[in-house]
């Protein structure tokens, strides 16, 4: 009896480790999270990114009226921000 206990405390011990195994990425074999790589300068880059789409949305609402030029400026600083972040993976 105490022997099929512990043969189940170590099948079950076994099965949890398995599960715990890190995911992968089948397309690329590489894992999930290598998008943890981002070099300074890209960190740089993605910052200065988010900080234009900040200030320019800041600026296109100070009047209470966000016009169509206005959202064009947004779109494009946020498309930018995109552009830095998918950059930022591939790497």
């Amino acid at each position: 009896m105490r022997a099929l206990l512990v043969a189940a405390a170590a099948v079950l011990l076994s099965a949890g480790a398995a599960s715990a195994a890190p995911k992968h990425n089948h397309y690329h074999g590489k894992p999930s999270h290598s998008a943890a790589k981002v070099t300074p300068f890209e960190r740089v880059a993605i910052a200065r990114a988010k900080l234009k789409v900040s200030l320019v949305q800041r600026r296109a609402r100070a009047d209470g009226r966000v016009t169509p030029y206005e959202r064009a400026q947004i779109r494009q600083a946020q498309s930018q921000l995109n552009y830095a972040i998918a950059r930022a993976r591939r790497t």
